[in-house]
């Protein structure tokens, strides 16, 4: 896992979204990373989780929850690319989404959102209503 300073510009979604953007719109394979939140839902720590192939970043529930236990955060919110620069989710997305979700509250922990970034574009899981 890649360990990311955490950033002031990650207490502010308008900013995350724009941090995320400069850091992974432009990869040619999708990524996955994880900003762990405390029970205020400060930043943690913003990390790398999966790095994948063209069309896809394959994650755990349980890899993803047990590193929120180790951080001691609440709650999550996961991020990663689409190379193909659409922001819409997949069906596997949209999946991967419920099973963390599900995962995650049964210890407790909350899923905030699931953001997906392009080059110009950005769609969130909380606004349109898929968490």
């Amino acid at each position: 896992m890649v360990w990311h300073t955490v950033n002031p510009m990650l207490n502010n979604y308008k900013d995350m979204v724009e941090h995320c953007r400069s850091l992974i719109a432009h990869k040619p394979h999708e990524e996955l990373h994880i900003l762990y939140l405390d029970i205020r839902n400060r930043p943690i720590a913003f990390e790398l989780h999966r790095t994948g192939t063209v069309n896809n970043v394959r994650a755990h529930p349980r890899d993803i929850v047990m590193r929120t236990l180790e951080l001691n955060a609440t709650a999550l919110v996961l991020v990663h690319n689409h190379p193909s620069q659409v922001a819409e989710p997949s069906p596997c997305d949209v999946a991967l989404t419920k099973e963390i979700k599900t995962g995650a509250a049964c210890l407790g922990i909350k899923l905030l959102d699931h953001i997906i970034i392009t080059n110009s574009a950005h769609l969130s899981f909380a606004e349109a209503g898929l968490i």
